[in-house]
């Protein structure tokens, strides 16, 4: 009969309504998973960034720290040879000059 056949109609559609909500339901909460671990990934990305930008200025500091020290070396080694030099000269006057009796 036709009612029957009404009846049996709106039960399919009504379980492919259920089985549309369920799958639909799914895909939301699927979607809002994603989006979180996206966010969670973005989140971690920037902390990383921060950090490597961080070692990045800690390293051009030690940089700069390093070059301030190697002139400083170099300045103390120039400093040494002259006064290694004086030393020398002084010496070879000193030896070469006549030895007064006491």
């Amino acid at each position: 009969s036709d009612l029957q056949r009404h009846k049996a109609q709106i039960s399919r559609l009504t379980d492919a309504l259920v089985r549309s909500s369920q799958k639909s339901k799914l895909r939301d909460e699927l979607l809002s998973e994603t989006q979180r671990k996206l966010r969670a990934a973005q989140e971690a990305a920037k902390v990383e960034g921060d950090k490597a930008e961080e070692r990045t200025r800690s390293l051009e500091e030690a940089e700069k720290l390093l070059a301030k020290r190697s002139e400083q070396c170099r300045q103390l080694y120039e400093l040494i040879g002259v006064l290694e030099g004086r030393l020398a000269e002084q010496t070879e006057t000193a030896a070469n000059a006549p030895s007064t009796p006491r």
